[in-house]
């Protein structure tokens, strides 16, 4: 008999080797991919460690917002850069400086991309920006809050808000009976790279970090402190 082991966690993350098998993951998680007609990739991890004695096991399933942006049927996405998307994206495509229309694997992409975007991780932050941003210009047309409960619905299990269903609700009526726009100020942090000692995984050795800069960390919390008085930043973008 087995003693269960009081002090491991066991962790599964049955996404991390999918690129290596598109074609089989596709529809389906590579840890779901049945094996011998009788069991599935995932069995052979559950089992070696419950033998172990872990019995506090969690799987780690990689959901990413594509979904939502294929619900909008594609959003129209500013580049500042005209690039190609490397293997490591996960979709390899040319983007243009300028707008372009993503789907949701797209997008994706896009806002994975760092080794071919000048400024690495920092570009890649302001690139996912520009997709949130181009999300939220096509969520408040008529079109799409029409359909705001259904879309709500299919990307719940995805989405953390502390809004009420009600205050969301209240959202979209207004939206819908008065109309207006929104302001879009986008922002990153900047900083200066180097390699330490991470909490999340102390044991992995010293990792790439950025060691962000306070004066650019003040000016954000000034311009989030402007905004919640009613401001309007210069240089927002509007969404109607």
């Amino acid at each position: 008999m087995i003693n269960a082991n009081a002090d491991a966690m066991g962790i599964i993350f049955p996404n991390n080797y999918d690129k290596f098998v598109p074609e089989l993951v596709s529809e389906r998680l590579m840890a779901s991919i049945p094996f011998a007609s009788r069991y599935r990739m995932i069995d052979f991890l559950l089992s070696s460690m419950v033998g172990c004695g872990i019995d506090k096991i969690e799987v780690l399933v990689r959901e990413n917002y594509h979904s939502l942006v294929d619900h909008l049927g594609g959003v129209d996405v500013y580049s500042e850069y005209a690039f190609t998307t490397s293997k490591n994206s996960e979709h390899v495509m040319d983007v243009q400086q300028g707008i372009n229309h993503f789907n949701g694997e797209e997008a994706l992409a896009f806002s994975r991309e760092r080794e071919n975007v000048p400024g690495g991780d920092n570009q890649r932050g302001k690139n996912q920006q520009a997709v949130i941003t181009a999300m939220i210009k096509k969520m408040i047309s008529p079109q799409m809050l029409m359909k705001a409960n259904s879309i709500i619905d299919d990307v719940s299990g995805n989405v953390e808000t502390n809004m009420s269903q009600e205050q969301i609700q209240s959202l979209i009526k207004t939206q819908l009976s008065k109309g207006g726009s929104w302001n879009i100020y986008s922002v990153a942090a900047e900083g200066t790279g180097g390699k330490d000692i991470c909490y999340s995984a102390a044991s992995s050795g010293p990792l790439y970090v950025t060691y962000p800069d306070e004066t650019s960390v003040a000016n954000i919390e000034d311009l989030i402190n402007r905004v919640e008085q009613g401001e309007i930043i210069e240089g927002s973008e509007v969404a109607e």
